[in-house]
């Protein structure tokens, strides 16, 4: 006779499910402590997650040691109304005071992606602090939320207007508001590290002819190296003792020869430049804050900085003959390294100097840093993006090669990817172009003839003297400064003659070939936002760089993608419908 029978096991049973239920609902409450991310702002003061606070009850916003790699003030054409301080993804941000947040948003943001604001009354002073381009899903506060200077709010991204890992850092009288700007956060981040670092001490140096005075630096700049004295560096901690490097040694940071710098975003060719010149010619560049060597910046017209393939080597007392004179010894330097360095071309003194054929001089563009005078410019070829962690050396043959330079193949070796095939259906174009897309399809994997072929389609229809009512010119429609850049002269193999920017953009070969490196360039650019899927709406890599030659390399990153323009829309779509009419067809 079983223990249980009819109701009363049914009852038994019920009882004995509920309190399973019950033990194991306990049990996976208990254990969601462990699995469950606290909220954010949780964390005790003091703990690993929050960063120092000095006497005044203050606390630097990230890593003291970070860069500074762009200042407050005019830029590109408009004003920067903070300090962006540079840093590898996902670098701690922490709060500069005790507050209470205002805003928190991981995204969606106009100009930031992600943001925090945070309102603060200390000491009866009533401000706020703001903290921009926040990775995605990286914000750990929330508004309303109570912090305390040092809590950890938030991590360094790469979102909004950024092309480059780092934090915006604002500083508004009152409470931060759409209709004001920021004032110069520049000596509040000095007092949260506890005084002004223009005063900390400096030593000596490893050259003998350089002195390093704590003064000015400016009325007692001399022409001749004995009595040269350099601006004090802005880096923090820096005493002036530097390490000795050598052919074949590997490279430091910059900021271990008192050079401020930010790597965020740069490629490896352009990483191993940058460091190459703090070594070699740190005392020639202006360490004062806000100068040294730039690297990634926003541009709407040129991709280079944007692309992290540029450097800006800010000369030190560039207003005095000694000043010209080293920023052209560092320009001789690297142009007879321009091989081994993978260098594009150079700016210096108001002349482009491409590391194939002739400098050309140009138009004066009104004062000493838009005619580079100030600073010298490299522009390095195509390489993957820097990771942070991979060394880089110092060349080993100092004396570099002062020989000559034309592009071989068309510098097919500059550029990586898959390379697309399709050959040029006969018949399909105008018999003048037909070799220059052959030559121009040479240059990277992304583009083949039949790409070009139907751009040029859409472009100008193969029309000689097409101009568009925003400038743009000949076959390939070029605006001007973008001919400067890649209009060369060529001869029948597609190698330069002669300066960017003295091609006839109504010569075939001209425009093609520029029209095939302007591509590959885009191609370079757009690689790895849309391998990492940061841009959608396109069903291909070459949608994407489609949309950026007509829209701008930074009218895509912005849009995050396809932008909402129809031209655009159509540009890409009809160039993709036609591409089937210039393939050749497989037989």
């Amino acid at each position: 006779m079983p223990f249980f029978s009819g109701a009363r096991r049914k009852l038994w049973v019920f009882l004995l499910a509920l309190v399973l239920f019950l033990v194991l609902f306990v049990v996976v409450l208990g254990s969601g402590e462990d699995k469950c991310e606290k909220p954010a702002g949780s964390r005790s003061r003091g703990s690993a997650a929050s960063a120092p606070v000095n006497s005044e009850g203050l606390a630097y916003p990230i890593d003291p040691s970070a860069p500074i790699t762009s200042g407050y003030g005019p830029r590109d054409g408009g004003f920067h109304y903070g300090i962006d301080l540079g840093g590898p993804h996902g670098t701690p941000i922490y709060a500069y005071a005790d507050g209470v947040v205002k805003y928190a948003q991981d995204s969606g943001v106009d100009g930031f992606g992600g943001w925090v604001v945070i309102d603060h009354n200390k000491d009866g002073q009533q401000f706020a602090t703001v903290y921009g381009h926040i990775e995605p899903g990286h914000v750990h506060v929330a508004p309303g939320q109570q912090v305390r200077a040092g809590d950890h709010i938030a991590d360094e991204g790469n979102a909004g207007q950024s092309f480059g890992a780092h934090l915006h850092f604002e500083v508004h009288p009152g409470t931060w508001t759409s209709s004001t700007g920021g004032i110069d956060p520049t000596a509040w981040l000095e007092k949260a590290k506890g005084g002004d670092v223009s005063n900390q001490p400096q030593g000596g140096s490893d050259r003998e002819h350089v002195s390093i005075d704590a003064g000015d630096g400016i009325a007692v700049a001399e022409i001749d190296d004995e009595n040269w004295v350099e601006t004090p560096s802005a880096v923090e901690g820096f005493t002036g003792d530097v390490p000795a490097i050598g052919p074949g040694d590997e490279l430091p940071h910059p900021r271990e020869f008192g050079v401020p710098a930010g790597e965020g975003g740069l490629r490896i060719d352009t990483k191993r430049g940058m460091r190459i010149a703090a070594a070699k010619f740190h005392h020639y560049i202006n360490k004062a804050k806000g100068y040294g060597i730039g690297g990634v910046r926003p541009d709407k017209i040129y991709p280079d900085h944007p692309g992290g393939f540029a450097i800006d080597i800010m000369i030190d007392h560039y207003e005095t003959d000694g000043g010209q004179e080293h920023g052209t010894e560092i320009k001789d330097w690297f142009f007879a390294h321009r091989h081994e360095l993978n260098i594009k071309y150079m700016i210096w003194q108001q002349t482009y100097i491409p590391s194939e054929g002739e400098a050309n001089k140009m138009p004066d563009r009104g004062n000493p840093n838009e005619n580079h005078f100030n600073h010298v410019h490299i522009t390095f070829h195509e390489s993957p993006f820097a990771t942070g962690d991979e060394p880089v050396y110092m060349v080993e043959d100092d004396a570099g090669d002062g020989t000559g330079y034309t592009v071989g193949g068309n510098g097919c070796a500059s550029h990586g990817g898959h390379h697309h095939d399709h050959e040029l259906e006969p018949g399909s174009v105008p018999e003048e172009f037909v070799r220059w897309f052959q030559l121009g399809a040479q240059v990277c994997p992304e583009i083949d003839a039949p790409l070009l072929a139907a751009q040029m389609q859409q472009e100008s229809g193969f029309q000689k003297g097409a101009v568009s009512t925003a400038g743009a010119m000949g076959y390939a429609q070029f605006i001007e400064p973008t001919w400067r850049s890649y209009g060369y002269p060529v001869d029948d193999d597609g190698n330069p003659t002669g300066p960017a920017g003295a091609g006839d953009p109504n010569s075939p070969g001209d425009a093609v070939m520029a029209q095939a490196h302007f591509m590959c360039d885009l191609a370079d650019q757009m690689r790895e936002p849309y391998e990492s899927g940061r841009l959608t709406g396109f069903n291909s890599l070459q949608e994407a760089v489609l949309a950026s030659y007509n829209r701008g390399p930074n009218g895509v990153l912005e849009a995050g993608g396809m932008p909402n323009i129809q031209e655009t829309q159509d540009y890409v779509r009809i160039i993709s419908g036609n591409l089937e009419k210039y393939q050749q067809a497989v037989k």
